[in-house]
Protein backbone atom coordinates (compact mmCIF):
# COMPACT_ATOMS: atom_id res chain seq x y z
CA UNK A 1 0.00 0.00 0.00
CA UNK A 2 1.21 3.39 -1.01
CA UNK A 3 2.35 6.34 1.50
CA UNK A 4 1.74 8.85 -0.86
CA UNK A 5 -1.13 11.04 -0.71
CA UNK A 6 -2.88 13.51 -3.11
CA UNK A 7 -2.23 16.22 -0.12
CA UNK A 8 -4.59 19.12 -0.68
CA UNK A 9 -7.10 18.49 -3.23
CA UNK A 10 -9.40 21.17 -5.17
CA UNK A 11 -11.43 21.10 -8.91
CA UNK A 12 -8.71 22.11 -11.85
CA UNK A 13 -10.83 24.95 -12.76
CA UNK A 14 -10.72 26.05 -8.88
CA UNK A 15 -7.43 26.36 -8.90
CA UNK A 16 -7.15 27.94 -12.62
CA UNK A 17 -9.06 30.65 -11.43
CA UNK A 18 -6.92 31.00 -8.34
CA UNK A 19 -3.72 31.18 -10.28
CA UNK A 20 -5.41 33.59 -12.50
CA UNK A 21 -5.81 35.82 -9.69
CA UNK A 22 -2.99 35.43 -7.72
CA UNK A 23 -1.25 36.25 -11.33
CA UNK A 24 -3.17 39.42 -12.23
CA UNK A 25 -2.65 40.51 -8.67
CA UNK A 26 1.17 40.62 -9.19
CA UNK A 27 3.07 37.74 -8.21
CA UNK A 28 4.22 38.97 -4.59
CA UNK A 29 6.56 35.76 -5.14
CA UNK A 30 6.88 34.64 -8.52
CA UNK A 31 8.81 30.81 -8.02
CA UNK A 32 7.21 27.58 -8.55
CA UNK A 33 7.28 26.71 -5.14
CA UNK A 34 5.77 29.78 -3.82
CA UNK A 35 2.73 30.60 -6.27
CA UNK A 36 1.96 26.69 -5.18
CA UNK A 37 2.13 27.20 -1.37
CA UNK A 38 0.39 30.83 -1.79
CA UNK A 39 -2.51 29.66 -3.83
CA UNK A 40 -2.71 26.78 -1.62
CA UNK A 41 -3.69 28.95 1.28
CA UNK A 42 -5.81 31.70 -0.73
CA UNK A 43 -8.02 28.03 -1.22
CA UNK A 44 -7.68 27.49 2.19
CA UNK A 45 -5.14 25.16 3.15
CA UNK A 46 -2.59 25.13 5.87
CA UNK A 47 -0.16 27.35 4.91
CA UNK A 48 2.73 25.32 7.08
CA UNK A 49 2.38 22.31 4.98
CA UNK A 50 3.28 21.51 1.34
CA UNK A 51 -0.45 21.29 -0.30
CA UNK A 52 0.82 17.88 -2.48
CA UNK A 53 2.41 16.85 -5.45
CA UNK A 54 -1.12 16.54 -7.15
CA UNK A 55 -2.04 20.23 -6.24
CA UNK A 56 1.31 21.41 -7.56
CA UNK A 57 0.87 20.02 -10.65
CA UNK A 58 -2.68 21.92 -11.45
CA UNK A 59 -1.27 24.94 -10.58
CA UNK A 60 1.69 24.59 -12.63
CA UNK A 61 -0.38 23.37 -15.31
CA UNK A 62 -2.63 26.90 -14.80
CA UNK A 63 0.63 28.88 -15.08
CA UNK A 64 2.00 27.29 -18.10
CA UNK A 65 -1.29 27.80 -19.74
CA UNK A 66 -1.76 30.96 -18.43
CA UNK A 67 2.07 31.56 -20.33
CA UNK A 68 0.66 30.27 -23.76
CA UNK A 69 -1.91 32.78 -23.49
CA UNK A 70 0.66 36.12 -23.48
CA UNK A 71 -1.37 36.37 -19.95
CA UNK A 72 1.70 35.86 -17.93
CA UNK A 73 5.44 35.59 -18.67
CA UNK A 74 7.78 32.14 -17.49
CA UNK A 75 11.14 32.31 -17.74
CA UNK A 76 11.83 28.01 -17.11
CA UNK A 77 14.93 26.41 -15.25
CA UNK A 78 17.68 27.22 -16.64
CA UNK A 79 17.10 30.63 -18.63
CA UNK A 80 18.61 34.03 -17.75
CA UNK A 81 16.77 36.12 -15.17
CA UNK A 82 15.40 39.46 -16.55
CA UNK A 83 17.88 40.70 -14.74
CA UNK A 84 20.82 38.34 -15.68
CA UNK A 85 21.41 35.73 -13.40
CA UNK A 86 20.27 32.25 -14.17
CA UNK A 87 16.82 31.05 -12.80
CA UNK A 88 17.17 27.54 -10.29
CA UNK A 89 13.23 27.17 -10.97
CA UNK A 90 11.11 28.45 -13.27
CA UNK A 91 10.20 32.41 -12.57
CA UNK A 92 6.83 34.03 -13.50
CA UNK A 93 6.06 37.49 -14.33
CA UNK A 94 3.08 40.01 -15.41
CA UNK A 95 4.55 41.26 -18.54
CA UNK A 96 5.09 44.88 -17.30
CA UNK A 97 6.94 43.02 -13.95
CA UNK A 98 8.79 41.77 -16.43
CA UNK A 99 10.06 44.83 -18.20
CA UNK A 100 10.20 46.81 -15.04
CA UNK A 101 12.65 43.83 -13.85
CA UNK A 102 14.50 44.36 -17.21
CA UNK A 103 15.05 47.60 -16.75
CA UNK A 104 16.39 47.41 -13.24
CA UNK A 105 18.87 44.75 -14.39
CA UNK A 106 19.89 47.07 -16.95
CA UNK A 107 20.64 49.61 -14.58
CA UNK A 108 22.29 47.61 -12.31
CA UNK A 109 24.40 46.32 -14.79
CA UNK A 110 25.88 49.33 -15.66
CA UNK A 111 26.50 50.33 -12.10
CA UNK A 112 28.59 47.28 -11.87
CA UNK A 113 30.21 47.94 -14.89
CA UNK A 114 30.99 51.86 -14.02
CA UNK A 115 31.93 50.54 -11.04
CA UNK A 116 34.65 48.08 -12.34
CA UNK A 117 35.71 50.69 -14.53
CA UNK A 118 36.36 52.99 -11.65
CA UNK A 119 38.44 50.26 -9.64
CA UNK A 120 40.29 49.59 -13.14
CA UNK A 121 41.23 53.26 -13.29
CA UNK A 122 41.89 53.91 -9.83
CA UNK A 123 44.43 51.11 -9.49
CA UNK A 124 46.14 52.18 -13.01
CA UNK A 125 46.98 55.27 -11.34
CA UNK A 126 48.09 54.10 -8.05
CA UNK A 127 50.47 51.68 -10.36
CA UNK A 128 51.71 54.74 -12.40
CA UNK A 129 52.91 56.25 -8.77
CA UNK A 130 54.54 52.93 -8.05
CA UNK A 131 51.97 51.67 -5.39
CA UNK A 132 51.34 48.09 -4.67
CA UNK A 133 47.99 47.29 -5.17
CA UNK A 134 45.78 45.17 -5.86
CA UNK A 135 42.00 43.63 -6.30
CA UNK A 136 40.55 41.11 -3.88
CA UNK A 137 37.03 39.77 -3.64
CA UNK A 138 34.39 38.45 -6.11
CA UNK A 139 31.64 40.47 -8.95
CA UNK A 140 30.90 43.88 -7.50
CA UNK A 141 32.15 43.31 -4.30
CA UNK A 142 35.52 44.03 -5.31
CA UNK A 143 37.73 46.17 -3.02
CA UNK A 144 41.23 47.28 -3.72
CA UNK A 145 44.06 46.35 -1.38
CA UNK A 146 46.66 48.26 -0.62
CA UNK A 147 50.64 47.49 0.66
CA UNK A 148 51.58 48.24 4.16
CA UNK A 149 54.37 50.25 2.47
CA UNK A 150 51.73 51.71 -0.23
CA UNK A 151 49.56 52.80 2.32
CA UNK A 152 52.04 54.44 4.10
CA UNK A 153 52.89 56.73 0.78
CA UNK A 154 49.45 57.64 0.85
CA UNK A 155 49.35 58.68 4.25
CA UNK A 156 52.30 61.03 4.16
CA UNK A 157 51.36 62.67 0.92
CA UNK A 158 47.84 63.27 2.55
CA UNK A 159 49.54 64.91 5.50
CA UNK A 160 51.74 66.89 3.78
CA UNK A 161 48.90 68.07 1.38
CA UNK A 162 45.51 67.61 3.15
CA UNK A 163 43.03 67.80 0.92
Amino acid sequence: MSTRTRGFVKSYPAVQEAVRAYALAGFERNTNYYVVVDVATALGHDAGEWPGDTFAGQVKRALNALAQDGTIIKVPRGERLPWGGPADEPHYYLPEQYAREVEQGVSATAKREAAAQRREALVARAEELGLDVSLTGFGSDKTIAVGVDSLETLLNAYERNPA
